[in-house]
């Protein structure tokens, strides 16, 4: 700070270091992306408060006992970064969930973002089953708890891009050298109710 300040009063600098930082901390960080079908739209935030992007559908693929949908949506995350696919909240009205959530992606994936479901119930049992409901929806405009709720160009997940650490393994010789704490070993529901 004295050499970048010399000559000036170093509380000013300080106060120009300090929004200047601000500035870099709080602008956008920038993602990379390609779409497939460039009439899906890209994923956005619904409101100024939002912590996730909502993901649209390109494309739905019935497999087996599972929905994928495609999004067409492909993305180059800046390094240190991962983006995580998260339900939206209105799924919890259905019998549906989606499979490993939440999803990771990592900064050096390039593929396309899936999004895959699975039913939870009797619903899952056979193909024809998804096939008719997801048919059944949009044929005829049907919102029920067995149907799946989402059609092409609808948003079916949200996605949270965030800041990772990698970390280095430090291997210690003897268990006691990790410490101890007034809760040590004690596991599942050793803290109480």
């Amino acid at each position: 700070i004295v050499c970048y300040g010399e000559g000036h009063d170093n509380g000013e600098v300080l106060l120009n270091l300090q929004g200047e930082i601000y500035d870099i901390l709080t602008s956008p960080t920038r993602v990379l992306c390609y779409r497939e079908d460039k009439s899906i739209p890209l994923p956005a935030y619904q409101t100024d408060g939002a912590a996730c992007c909502d993901l649209h559908i390109k494309s739905i693929e019935i497999k087996g006992h599972r929905i994928i949908c495609h999004t067409g949506l492909h993305v180059a995350l800046p390094e240190g970064y991962e983006m995580e696919i998260r339900p939206r909240s209105n799924l919890t009205k259905t019998k549906l969930i989606i499979a490993n959530s939440p999803g990771t992606v990592d900064a050096d994936y390039r593929g396309e973002i899936l999004v895959i479901f699975e039913c939870i119930e009797d619903c899952a049992s056979e193909q024809i089953h998804l096939m008719s409901y997801y048919n059944n929806y949009i044929n005829n405009g049907v919102r029920n708890e067995l149907y799946f709720p989402y059609g092409i160009r609808d948003r079916c997940a949200q996605l949270l891009i965030r800041r990772y650490e990698q970390i280095v393994w430090h291997e210690v010789n003897v268990l006691e050298e990790l410490g101890k704490t007034k809760r040590g070993n004690g596991g599942h529901g050793s803290t109480g109710k």
